[in-house]
């Protein structure tokens, strides 16, 4: 994997059973940026890599527990000689190094009335996908994920299907503000749709569940697996 460009790190946390709102929600959220502004730091000073925290999304509820999701964006060095910037990889082994010093720093954050259980991962994202919706739609507020893998002898459909009619159609609908999609390299699931929301209820609206209804989408949809979808605060 290390030949390939790396647009983003995502750091995904799960905390099952461990329901969370109001000032309990906050102060979580509060504790993990610390930890999450020390891990940064020491990319830098341990690591020799800048990375900047661009996007943190949280969801709680009795039925799945917590999920934070943290996107970092490498700063990558631009060669003054002809303006170019380096392309940012990372190696299978730095990426678990990286894991290691990002848990380290997580082991601070205490959470209270869960069942203890906590799934931790660091994932490298390939960009595939990155398109603006309708200007001036306002700020974004939500940040909706789906996460799959695809059934063997499908995946060249599937991605033909998300390039050229479900993400172009998506970034259109009102409410969109900006729709991306990215490959990740290491926990999976394999492909990662991204769309920043001015409200959860831009998902049931006509534009959108005309793009959702298509034929293709038939024939493309029942090919996922593993599949998440994950409705954020972005916070």
């Amino acid at each position: 994997m290390s030949d390939t460009d790396i647009a983003l790190l995502l750091c995904r946390i799960h905390w099952k059973g461990l329901h969370v709102q109001g000032g309990s929600e906050s102060d979580l959220i509060s504790k993990l940026r610390v930890s999450l502004a020390a891990f940064e730091k020491r990319m830098s000073l341990e690591f020799k890599t800048s990375i900047h925290l661009t996007r943190c999304a949280f969801k709680s509820d009795l039925e799945q527990g917590s999920l934070f999701y943290a996107y970092w964006s490498p700063h990558v060095r631009e060669l003054s000689s002809d303006s170019v910037s380096t392309p940012f990889r990372v190696t299978d082994e730095e990426i678990l190094n990286y894991q290691e010093a990002l848990k380290t720093e997580l082991n601070s954050v205490r959470v209270s009335g869960g069942d203890d259980s906590v799934d931790m991962s660091l994932s490298r994202l390939s960009e595939v996908m990155n398109l603006e919706g309708a200007k001036d739609q306002g700020v974004t507020q939500f940040h909706y994920v789906v996460e799959t893998d695809v059934e063997n002898g499908w995946l060249e459909e599937v991605s033909r299907w998300y390039d050229i009619e479900h993400m172009p159609g998506l970034s259109q609908v009102p409410g969109c503000v900006n729709a991306k999609r990215y490959i990740n390299l290491d926990s999976g699931p394999y492909s990662l749709a991204c769309y920043d929301l001015l409200a959860p209820e831009v998902l049931g609206c006509p534009e959108w569940l005309a793009v959702r209804g298509t034929a293709w989408s038939d024939v493309a949809r029942p090919h996922f697996i593993n599949t998440r979808r994950n409705m954020f605060k972005v916070v």
